[in-house]
């Protein structure tokens, strides 16, 4: 166990960091979810069946650390922290290598850092993983910049409300859906791949997508399909994707209904970046 949580550990060390920057465009905040951080966390997994999560109060108070060293060293953002650089600390140092991170830099409220996760899927497979159990989450800003940061890794359980068919998001009947990823994750290994995808709109009427699978090995083990323009608000959509998975072969087939008014407009879209 102590092995796979090494390389659970460096994996994850290299991923995504979320980046909202102040470019004029519309970005990713959802009227009417839930306010609290692990309130909205929870509503993204109940929406994907899965168990909602508890808070691990240790969590945060060690994100919190590397949230102050993410305001004070703007220029060294990444999922660690510089020994002698204002701020630093092992606990800090920790919880960056294990958690989703979210940099803002713009002058008006930023969008909300799980809506902005969610949006990626190196993000989202954390946050949907089924064998989480507790998170840890903090967030803060100064004059110029907004970080945050969720602990994905801390808290999973080997085993855990184990879901062999893997986990979709959007869910099969969810409402309310506003995403440009439709998602389908699974363990760590085999590797799965996406062996075909099509989705409909109500009138069946086929929509033009794109197709992801992850390369061989991939920790963020997630085949998914990617519209090639917005979703029209207010409509149910029915997906189809069939995957292999090690020697075996899975389909699944469902339907989600938009918002019926978009996502509302905070100007500061999505950018990520690999650090």
């Amino acid at each position: 166990m102590t092995a796979v949580w090494l390389a659970l550990l460096v994996t994850i060390s290299g991923h995504l960091i979320a980046t909202a920057q102040n470019h004029g465009g519309p970005g990713i905040s959802y009227a009417g979810l839930p306010e609290h951080w692990l309130e909205r966390l929870n509503y993204y997994r109940r929406a994907a069946d899965l168990p909602p999560l508890t808070e691990a109060p240790s969590f945060s108070v060690d994100l919190a650390k590397h949230v102050a060293y993410m305001l004070l060293n703007p220029d060294d953002i990444f999922h660690g922290e510089t020994p002698g650089r204002p701020g630093y600390t092992p606990e800090g140092n920790r919880a960056a290598a294990e958690s989703n991170l979210y940099w803002y830099a713009g002058p008006i409220p930023p969008p909300d850092p799980i809506d902005t996760w969610m949006e990626s899927l190196p993000h989202r497979y954390g946050i949907l993983h089924h064998g989480l159990q507790t998170a840890g989450f903090a967030l803060a800003c100064n004059s110029q910049h907004c970080g945050a940061g969720l602990n994905v890794l801390r808290g999973l359980q080997s085993g855990a409300n184990a879901m062999p068919d893997g986990v979709v998001y959007p869910g099969p009947g969810q409402g309310r859906v506003s995403t440009g990823i439709i998602s389908w994750q699974f363990d760590w290994q085999p590797t799965a791949v996406l062996t075909g995808a099509a989705l409909w709109d109500a009138s069946g009427k086929p929509v033009a997508i794109t197709t992801h699978s992850p390369k061989p090995g991939d920790y963020f083990n997630v085949v998914a399909v990617l519209p090639t323009e917005s979703l029209s608000p207010g409509v149910t959509y029915t997906v189809e994707m069939h995957a292999t998975l090690g020697g075996r072969e899975l389909s699944r087939t469902w339907s989600f209904t938009t918002f019926i008014q978009p996502a509302y407009a905070v100007y500061a879209p999505l950018v990520i970046y690999n650090h």
